[in-house]
């Protein structure tokens, strides 16, 4: 995908959709659309095919199943950095695409202003919170972007009013 298709305002419209209804495949499928109509095929399929395989859909037999998740594995291996932008250099962090967006574990010391243009991809993001200055850059992530899902690894116990 193209830098521009990344951060044009329709983009950004239909992902805080897709944030915003989560289990509601309608808002990533006329993404899909609109990245197709704008020559972005194979993430369109991409977000098309994790759609189905996504749980809740109507069951695929086994061999449709394979042939589908493959399809992904090969679309991940070939855009899968140039979709990730800068959290290719994650490679050791766990993460994983549901449904079209981006899971993820947030490395201690991530730069927010280097993941602005991913940000709107990103649905679930788990961080390990250590000290204060954790949950400055939590609080600094939550103002800045639409995350449906963030979960905290305390790990150490940290009284409230030290954070």
């Amino acid at each position: 995908m193209s830098a521009f298709l990344g951060t044009s305002p329709q983009v950004l419209a239909f992902l805080q959709d897709a944030r915003e209804r989560p289990e509601d495949d309608t808002p990533r499928l006329v993404l899909a659309d609109y990245l197709e109509d704008h020559g972005d095929h194979e993430r369109a399929e991409f977000l098309r095919l994790q759609c189905r395989l996504a749980a809740g859909t109507t069951p695929l037999d086994e061999v449709q199943r394979h042939e589908m998740e493959g399809t992904c594995e090969r679309l991940l291996v070939r855009h899968g950095g140039g979709w990730l932008g800068p959290l290719w250099q994650w490679s050791a962090s766990p993460m994983s695409w549901h449904r079209g967006l981006l899971a993820l574990h947030l490395p201690r010391g991530y730069d927010l202003e280097g993941l602005i243009d991913i940000l709107p991809w990103i649905d679930t993001a788990l961080f390990v919170l250590h000290g204060r200055r954790g949950a400055r850059r939590v609080a600094d992530l939550m103002a800045r972007s639409d995350i449906n899902h963030l979960h905290l690894d305390l790990r150490s116990q940290s009284r409230e009013d030290t954070l």
